[in-house]
């Protein structure tokens, strides 16, 4: 979705050819894109704004009180300002904690419309860390009515964010130190009282050689209940063929 807002051809125009005659219109198109944005996507992004990469100025956001001001993080405008740089994914501080951050060129639209001319802007988010959670509707155990979870955890093994709603992250809960940074895959672990628990680990590359890791867990019971209503109801399936 941030490729599509980055390629609009109406924000891009504006941005490329920026004035104070157009600041107001600017800003309204930004802001019907941000609303647009969150009806499509519910709670995945805190913020948006739009960045002349020159002078750093705030020219576009999803709070009006920034217009005008200087985006506050100078190093990752100029690496994000380098000819060949897409987009950078970074940790960020958000209003709640850590989040990560996007920041995407945005280019002036060619003779043909296409955004291959030269920088223009720059589209600058911050996401809600929460967001990074899979759908909640998929943590619904359905054999024994055991939740399974879900936890992101940052580059130093920190708690940032976890599931089911209304649990909040805690200072001693932290990722498994047996765990090696950047690892993908499914290893069977045991809870507190000795139970099996199915355990599907992702990566979130950032920066450099830092990355996120999520971490999803369900009770190896519980998988396999899973996996009996599911053959059950593609067996019924077959019957009624």
């Amino acid at each position: 979705d941030l490729l599509v807002i980055a390629e609009n051809k109406v924000m891009a125009e504006q941005i490329a050819h920026f004035s104070e005659a157009n600041q107001e219109q600017l800003q309204a198109n930004l802001e019907r894109v941000f609303q647009r944005t969150q009806r499509a996507y519910p709670d995945r992004y805190q913020s948006m704004q739009l960045i002349l990469p020159v002078t750093g100025q705030i020219v576009g956001s999803s709070d009006s009180t920034q217009l005008g001001q200087t985006f506050k993080d100078p190093d990752l405008m100029a690496r994000a300002s380098k000819s060949g740089v897409q987009e950078i994914v970074e940790e960020a501080p958000g209003k709640s904690g850590k989040t990560l951050a996007i920041i995407r060129q945005i280019r002036a639209p060619d003779n043909e419309g296409y955004p291959n001319g030269k920088l223009a802007g720059l589209l600058f988010v911050l996401l809600e860390s929460k967001s990074l959670l899979l759908d909640p509707a998929l943590y619904s155990g359905s054999g024994t009515g055991v939740q399974r979870t879900a936890q992101l955890f940052d580059n130093d093994g920190g708690l940032i964010a976890q599931f089911p709603a209304g649990t909040e992250p805690a200072d001693e809960i932290r990722l498994n130190s047996q765990v090696p940074g950047g690892f993908e895959g499914t290893t069977i672990e045991r809870d507190a009282t000795g139970r099996e628990i199915l355990v599907v680990y992702r990566h979130i590359p950032l920066g450099g050689t830092k990355g996120w890791t999520l971490r999803h867990a369900l009770l190896v019971e519980e998988a396999l209940a899973q996996l009996q209503n599911d053959a059950q109801r593609l067996l019924a399936a077959g019957l009624l063929l």
